[in-house]
């Protein structure tokens, strides 16, 4: 039997496979043979790694999976040898140099052709030790000014490191910025950095040291191997992986900022993937904040435009534009690149999230990494619940959510003033989108910027309806607390009594007190947010829906512009776009029962009954609207509706669910939207008339089953206290007549009592009494 051939390193147990390397740590064993540079090397080696069925978790929401890795000496491309074609480096020289006189062989020491300083490509070989600690086993990456390699510090329990030489090491730019890299480095502890353990330095050939950086070894593939495996389709890689790896990026420069340091040369080759994390590694670029002076450093294609560069310097504007490019980068292999319906809107999300991070307008860009990162997040969450819907919620940063409910007819029982006015006639209203002025008050409100000067005012106000909002904030501004929140308050306020004109004034006045401030240079979404909502007061939808697209693409991330987007598309006709934005709304948060609303009107014009109901059931028990999608399933089932009349099933199915309905006593919902409405100077809160929502629920069941009845239909036995067990022609009659004579008790007048108990009489059953 021939013997398994065993690992010789101490400690190491494991076995030899047939390129002579440990199987378990990569240990290359007396007979271990090194992969040939070149491609066709690299093809020779293993899969590079593969994914497993773990997962790790990124921004507490987005689950990626652990890698499984072969040993690290599989990421060695050779033992080394001179490169052509790198930057001199010295003194910002740009000169290609490491070929012969013949222009076609690599050399490994020289003279730059331009500015006569010395090069060295000093190559070590596999088996030397560097600094008398650090074995080498190979090359690992090559770059523009130097050599990494995979080395082992024998010194600390034989853990695997990286040695990053350069090119040049004397007076040259690379070395600054090598010091640079060190210096920093050595000042950072973040977990999406690449960690620095040593500086040394290990004579050349010529006799001159040469120095070295001892940094962490980082397993995994960066995000340019992924980007290169994808686009082979050797890898899977949809729009949450690359949304994930942007938000470890952005964390890491997020950090990177605060510690007053620009990284400045982010690009997917500088982006390691590890095993259960994300690095940034070859921190050469990073400079201060305030650093003027020190060469620009940068991928083209990635970084900014030269011109940029060098009229404004380095900032955290010029940060973001690296990190949009690199997004797009990966994007443009990604799975979901390449169509599709499901995805659509999270799609379009990423796009404006790209589009603003690279804008041209530096003012437009996102302000810093971390509130690209809050964006980033939104789109993230968007794109999980588009793919894996489930019952979710969340809530903004942005934006606080409103008590009430976008909805015309729906989500209330009618009033008896539709029975006095119309009988027994076919109404149709549950299908009607609900009024620009409903739609206005509805939608969520934007949490006062930070800093405003009048900020901690504002927490302190309690009014109870607009009027007395308005008579609160005339005292503050008399007080001398005039801010841009201030007026924006007073806007909403106007709005909610109906009064565009005076909420387009407050506005105004809002937008002149920005631009005289010092933030008067960047734009506020806020604006277009209030002009949207006085457009859709005034019920030209047309500009409210630019409005709040201009909204949309500030904060890609957030659900509040998508929803008013959607309900204005709706208010102009049911269509493919405005399903679209609904429905992404209602996925990722089923706090927003509006959109569950909307959804549902739009099946029902469909006639498309049992879809609307499913939709209103999936508003949760914690929902303040739980119960008005209660009301409304009912309605939904048994409501006359254009594209036809409710099965005997329907019916049915309706008068368990009332029956099954709790908390039904008095409004099922806060007020109708008749109601809301208020009369031009007055308060929205005026008290509604007060009933019984099940009695009237309980007329418009037992209404649609006669109708059935009537044109010889038959209603299916099953017991429910509305219908009764058999659900005859006589029984629903004498039932409608007693829902009636109760529903007579809620007229507001004795004209409307009247109508309702003529009504009653007319529907009851033919009897011998009656008859006599």
């Amino acid at each position: 039997m021939t013997a398994i051939p065993r690992c010789e390193f101490e400690g190491c147990d494991s076995t030899v496979d047939e390129t002579g390397f440990c199987e378990d740590f990569g240990h290359p064993s007396a007979t271990a043979t090194l992969p040939t540079p070149g491609a066709a090397g690299r093809a020779q080696r293993s899969v590079l790694w593969r994914e497993t069925d773990r997962t790790w978790l990124v921004a507490g929401i987005a689950q990626l999976p652990i890698l499984d890795l072969p040993a690290p000496a599989e990421a060695i491309k050779g033992p080394g040898s001179p490169s052509a074609g790198r930057e001199c480096g010295v003194r910002g020289c740009t000169q290609k140099v490491g070929l012969s006189s013949d222009g076609r062989t690599p050399v490994s020491a020289g003279k730059c052709p331009r500015c006569n300083e010395p090069f060295s490509q000093i190559v070590l070989t596999p088996g030397e030790l560097v600094a008398g600690r650090y074995e080498v086993l190979g090359v690992i990456g090559e770059g523009g000014l130097g050599t990494v390699y995979l080395a082992r510090d024998n010194r600390f329990q034989n853990a695997y490191v990286a040695l990053k030489g350069l090119l040049n090491d004397r007076h040259t730019v690379a070395a600054e910025l090598a010091a640079r890299e060190r210096e920093t480095l050595r000042l950072l502890d973040h977990p999406n950095i690449v960690r620095i353990f040593d500086a040394v330095s290990h004579p050349a050939p010529s006799g001159e040291a040469s120095r070295y950086t001892v940094m962490e070894y980082v397993e995994g593939l960066s995000l340019e191997n992924i980007v290169e495996q994808a686009a082979h389709g050797a890898l899977r890689l949809p729009i949450e992986h690359v949304l994930a790896y942007g938000h470890e990026i952005l964390t890491a420069l997020s950090y990177l900022h605060q510690q007053g340091w620009l990284y400045c040369d982010l690009h997917p080759g500088n982006v390691m993937r590890g095993r259960e994390g994300v690095k940034l590694i070859d921190l050469n670029g990073v400079r201060r904040h305030d650093d003027k002076t020190s060469p620009l450093v940068g991928r083209p294609g990635f970084a900014v435009e030269d011109q940029e560069a060098k009229s404004h310097g380095l900032s955290v504007q010029t940060e973001i534009v690296t990190v949009g490019n690199t997004l797009q980068k990966l994007f443009d292999v990604c799975d979901d690149s390449r169509g599709s319906a499901a995805m659509s809107v999270a799609v379009d999300s990423f796009r404006l999230l790209v589009e603003r991070a690279t804008h041209q307008r530096r003012e437009r860009r996102f302000a810093s990494a971390a509130e690209m990162a809050v964006q980033l997040v939104g789109v993230l969450r968007e794109a999980i619940a588009l793919r894996t819907p489930r019952e979710r919620t969340e809530q903004s940063k942005l934006f606080d959510q409103t008590p009430l409910l976008a909805d015309a007819d729906m989500s209330a029982a009618p009033e008896p003033g539709r029975w006095i006015e119309h009988g027994l006639d076919v109404v149709n209203t549950i299908d009607q989108p609900p009024p620009p002025w409903v739609v206005a008050t509805s939608l969520p409100v934007p949490v006062p910027a930070a800093g405003d000067a009048a900020a901690d005012m504002l927490a302190q106000l309690g009014a109870p309806d607009a009027r007395s909002l308005l008579a609160q904030l005339e005292q503050l501004e008399i007080q001398g607390h005039r801010s841009v929140e201030v007026s924006l308050r007073r806007c909403r306020a106007h709005i909610e009594l109906d009064d565009a004109d005076q909420a387009q004034q407050s506005l105004d006045e809002a937008r002149n007190q920005h631009l005289s401030g010092a933030a008067g240079r960047r734009s506020d979404w806020r604006f277009d947010w209030h002009e949207g909502l006085i457009h859709t007061l005034r019920g030209d939808l047309e500009s409210a829906a630019a409005a709040f697209g201009a909204v949309m693409s500030e904060l890609p991330g957030e659900v509040a512009p998508k929803l008013a987007l959607g309900l204005c598309q709706e208010a102009t006709g049911p269509s493919a776009e405005c399903e679209r934005h609904l429905t992404a709304v209602w996925r990722r948060d089923r706090s927003q029962a509006s959109a569950a609303f909307a959804l549902a009107r739009g099946r029902l014009i469909q006639g498309d009954r049992q879809t609307a109901v499913a939709l209103l059931d999936e508003v949760p028990p914690i929902s303040r609207h739980y119960v008005a999608a209660g009301v409304a399933a009912v309605r939904a089932l048994c409501e006359p509706l254009p594209a036809g009349r409710p099965s005997p099933d329907q019916v049915r199915a309706a008068a368990a669910r009332l029956a099954g309905l709790r908390h039904l006593d008095g409004r099922s919902e806060r007020d109708s939207s008749r109601d809301r409405r208020p009369e031009r100077g007055t308060s929205r809160d005026r008290q509604p008339e007060r009933g019984d929502s099940r009695d009237r629920l309980t007329v418009v069941i037992q209404q649609a089953a006669l109708r059935l009845i009537v044109d010889g239909i038959t209603i299916p036995d099953r017991h429910d206290p509305v219908l009764g067990l058999h659900a005859t022609e006589a029984e629903v009659r004498r039932r409608l007549d007693q829902s009636l004579r109760r529903l007579s008790r809620q007229a507001a007048s004795e004209a409307g009592l009247a109508e309702l108990v003529d009504l009653a009489n007319s529907v009851r059953p033919v009897t011998l009494l009656t008859l006599w």
